[in-house]
């Protein structure tokens, strides 16, 4: 079966972000690690916790990244795991998005995003779809 238009479009989408995910990702640790030793030897706690959470927040945005690498190999290898994975992290978004809502920040786009993760779900539970990622019809 040939592989489906949309999902060359969400492999694509998948690459970029996790190219340019790296790259900020890299950028952050970088800044957030001169920040903590800058901080913690000029005795300014305030300014070390700050660039701490920068740190950690660059190291859980790495691992994002490189899974989306990994996801956008997948999709254009049409791998049924990729199909899994594409799902699961759809679901993590549309999360994100709704307690987002729910605190009252960034309402515009929280619904913005709220609906493409709701349509790229929709996308990926259509019959054509599965079928070329080979997920059985009762998978859901």
């Amino acid at each position: 079966m040939e592989r489906p238009k949309g999902v060359i479009i969400l492999a694509i989408l998948n690459l970029l972000a996790g190219i340019l995910g790296i790259i900020s990702s890299l950028l952050f640790l970088l800044f957030g690690s001169i920040g903590t030793v800058g901080g913690f030897l000029a005795g300014q706690a305030d300014f070390t916790g700050t660039s701490f959470v920068m740190v950690i927040t660059a190291i859980i945005g790495l691992v994002n990244s490189i899974l989306s690498l990994g996801v956008s190999y997948g999709l254009f290898a049409m791998k049924n795991w990729a199909w899994a994975m594409a799902v699961v992290i759809q679901f993590i978004y549309a999360l994100t998005y709704v307690t987002s809502l729910l605190n009252g920040k960034n309402i515009l786009g929280s619904l913005i995003s709220l609906g493409i993760a709701g349509f790229i779900l929709y996308y990926l539970y259509q019959p054509n779809v599965k079928q070329a990622f080979r997920i059985s019809p009762g998978v859901d």
